[in-house]
């Protein structure tokens, strides 16, 4: 009678409980984090953007340094005023910032759920969409479906490292997915990732650094972009 008893408790459990032990299993807690390795000149992150310290220097085209010391300077760079073959470099730094600013505002949140993976893998860029490139203008990003491993017949992967994957990509293009930060930035109780984007044209002049949001709400669910800088 005892073991029927224990019997029938295992199977009510599986029955009521079932959808959240599925839940538990595939999803894993997860802390916010961020890649400060990443972040050329960052002294100190502070608790807020505005105390972040910075210790970065640009040329200026008329001569002498543009010196960086918070990520308010940077934001408040006149590329008017820089050395023309600098520009990408302050558009790093802006990345940067706003990618630690992310970061800061969701670090007092001590877990959330997440389906995104642990460490950055061939399969999960391969599983990103057409979206996911950089905006070099042209055709709105929003018009392109598909994903980049099946409907870009020119993707390959270059490189594997720690935290990064370089491919190349239709036009020439050749992009490097490095993770600055992970976390809710958006609120909705499921990890987010930041891709920053550092890419070139192999086939002609160009280079530039851009962030994306990655969002992934359930294991059936692809990765989708929510926001872009």
């Amino acid at each position: 009678m005892k073991l029927f008893y224990i019997f029938s408790i295992a199977i009510f459990c599986s029955l009521t409980l079932g959808c959240n032990a599925e839940s538990k299993l595939v999803g894993v807690e997860s802390k916010a984090y961020f890649n400060d390795g990443e972040f050329v000149g960052l002294m100190n992150l502070g608790d807020t953007i505005t105390n972040t310290e910075l210790d970065y220097s640009l040329d200026l085209s008329a001569g002498g340094e543009l010196r960086s010391n918070t990520c308010t300077d940077v934001n408040n760079a006149n590329d008017a005023t820089i050395e023309p073959s600098q520009y990408h470099l302050v558009r790093l730094m802006k990345v940067n910032c706003i990618a630690a600013e992310h970061f800061i505002k969701a670090k007092h949140i001590k877990s959330v759920l997440s389906y995104l993976p642990e460490k950055i893998t061939v399969n999960f860029i391969q599983s990103l969409p057409l979206s996911a490139v950089p905006d070099l203008g042209g055709s709105s990003l929003q018009d392109k479906k598909g994903l980049l491993i099946t409907d870009d017949n020119d993707f390959k992967i270059l490189t594997v490292n720690e935290g990064s994957i370089e491919v190349a990509i239709s036009g020439g293009l050749v992009v490097n997915y490095l993770v600055m930060a992970k976390g809710d930035f958006d609120k909705d109780g499921f990890e987010d990732v930041l891709l920053r984007l550092d890419w070139y044209v192999d086939t002609a002049f160009g280079k530039g650094f851009d962030l994306l949001m990655v969002s992934k709400s359930s294991e059936k669910e692809s990765p989708v972009v929510t926001w872009r800088m």
